[in-house]
């Protein structure tokens, strides 16, 4: 994937001859050469936020008014008023963890100062501070977003149960998520089996999953940090897939609450049900340049 890297890298202002000779670092990331480091401290769960868009900002679990109120489901007449729900919940919560993060970072060097690594930082050694405390040429920041696919997938569920099959009401789905699908198993069968899922080529699921990727990659590329560097996107969940997954309640495509979400930027486990061809497919109809940190697809 090195063209896709080194165009990814060039669109946050990094030069040709910088790009080219990138290295890899940690799991799936890149980075300059002895000239960058870019912290990942967010992880955001997508899925939570179609939850909290179906709950008017309620968490499922604790009842607890903890985002926006973007309406009560019974005022959603079409599936675009969720949709637009869902990326209001997206936008407060990115705000909310950028001013975390940018409360937090300029201390990084204090909590956990970098001697051994600050020594094959270049500039680090030149000016004579730790490689955190701003000692490297690019001071980066990423943001690290998880549950894509199980995000895409939940909406792409209710869009078809709800809206266009008429097959159950909105307040009878939330008392099957609230239930966890007992009681429910008819309706979840449905729900498993709905053809819109991230992963299979399906044109109307891409084009919700690119316009998704979009709004990510433009609400976080390139804002200045606390540290005099940018903020980058990754589609890339470590083991937050299960971590959260496990604090994510039932959610409309048929996952049962505590169960894991999807891994990375690749459809969720059991879904991709027309090879591998058609997973690539899904995934390149996003412009995954933009996705600056990393984007691990698993076929």
């Amino acid at each position: 994937c090195e063209p896709g890297i080194v165009r990814a890298m060039m669109s946050m202002g990094v030069p040709y001859e910088e790009a080219v000779t990138c290295d890899i670092k940690g799991c799936y990331e890149y980075s300059v050469r002895a000239r960058e480091v870019s912290l990942g401290q967010t992880y955001l769960n997508l899925a939570k936020f179609v939850l909290l868009a179906l709950r008017n900002g309620r968490d499922e679990r604790t009842g607890e008014q903890i985002g926006p109120q973007t309406g009560a489901p019974e005022t959603f007449i079409a599936f675009g008023d969720l949709w637009k729900a869902f990326l209001r919940q997206t936008e407060h919560f990115i705000r909310r963890s950028l001013a975390v993060n940018d409360a937090f970072e300029p201390y990084i060097a204090d909590v956990s100062p970098s001697n051994v690594f600050s020594a094959t930082i270049e500039n680090a050694l030149q000016i004579k501070r730790d490689a955190y405390q701003n000692g490297s040429v690019y001071n980066n920041s990423v943001v690290l977003f998880t549950g894509f696919a199980s995000a895409i997938d939940a909406l792409m569920a209710v869009k078809m149960l709800v809206y266009e099959e008429k097959r159950v009401s909105l307040a009878n789905l939330l008392t099957a998520l609230d239930a966890n699908w007992s009681g429910y198993e008819r309706l979840r069968a449905y729900a498993l089996r709905c053809p819109h899922k991230y992963g299979n080529g399906d044109g109307e699921t891409d084009r919700y999953a690119r316009a998704l990727a979009t709004y990510l990659t433009n609400r976080i590329n390139a804002r200045p940090n606390a540290r005099g560097g940018y903020y980058k996107t990754a589609m890339h969940s470590a083991r937050q897939y299960i971590d959260q997954g496990q604090k994510t309640g039932a959610t409309p495509d048929g996952r049962k609450g505590g169960d894991l979400i999807c891994e990375h930027y690749s459809p969720t486990p059991g879904n991709a049900k027309n090879g591998p061809t058609a997973v690539i497919q899904s995934a390149a109809k996003a412009d995954l340049k933009r996705g600056c940190a990393s984007s691990p697809l698993y076929l």
